[in-house]
């Protein structure tokens, strides 16, 4: 302090402008580098955002595309089995009934449900040959008391074995729609999980015998989202 005491009037002004100098510098290099921090974190945070845009565009187109292939899977099964080529046989199967929640069984008897006189129960030439040609699970319903028996369909239970004779019980949201003659369009749980659907009912001379089928595994859909997900994430680098 003696020391400061004994400089000359120019020394003392020399080092009080080098302090405010000093102190000036640090209060500009604070203030940049929150500048520059806040700059940071704007663009990261507008950089996260691009990608969630581009992910939530990505997957809604791909959402939307999957409700069109349905409409036109459901199209193409109504046009494969028109309605005045349907009919309930006077001619009964035994079959045996499951019902897909509870999965408790029951022995039925059924008039069969014929296309052009044949039998549909068990038949998966048409069933396969639509659901392959439009990447979409297919499954012929025949109206039961109680529910919806799916007799012919290409979906498989978790044994592999087609999903054939298990029904839909009539405490469902389809069952309801379907009865009431209303086509059921959105997420339904079929056989073992959940799908993305189109049920439309089967009317012959004013009352239900039927519905047609079809369908997408959200599995699958949630699956190739997650693809989409990792793949834009790696493309930015977050």
């Amino acid at each position: 302090m003696s020391r400061i005491k004994n400089l000359g009037l120019g020394k003392k002004l020399f080092l009080s402008v080098l302090g405010i100098v000093l102190l000036s510098n640090l209060a500009t290099s604070i203030l940049i580098y929150r500048k520059v921090h806040e700059t940071t974190k704007t663009n990261e945070v507008k950089n996260l955002k691009a990608i969630a845009d581009k992910f939530h565009a990505v997957t809604d187109a791909f959402y939307n595309s999957n409700v069109l292939n349905l409409e036109h899977a459901i199209n193409v099964v109504k046009e494969k089995f028109p309605i005045d080529q349907l009919a309930l046989s006077s001619e009964t199967t035994e079959f045996e009934a499951i019902n897909q929640i509870t999965k408790e069984a029951q022995t039925l008897k059924l008039n069969n449900l014929t296309f052009k006189g044949e039998k549909i129960l068990q038949k998966y030439t048409d069933v396969d040959k639509i659901g392959s040609n439009t990447n979409t699970a297919v499954t012929f319903f025949q109206k039961i008391e109680g529910g919806l028996l799916r007799i012919s369909t290409n979906i498989l239970k978790t044994n592999g074995q087609r999903a054939t004779g298990t029904f839909i019980p009539s405490e469902s949201p389809v069952y309801k729609k379907i009865m009431n003659q209303e086509v059921f369009n959105g997420r339904a749980f079929v056989v073992n999980q959940w799908y993305l659907t189109v049920y439309s009912p089967l009317v012959k001379n004013g009352e239900v015998i039927g519905a047609l089928f079809v369908g997408k595994a959200e599995a699958n859909l949630n699956q190739l989202k997650k693809q989409i997900k990792k793949e834009l994430i790696g493309e930015s680098g977050y």
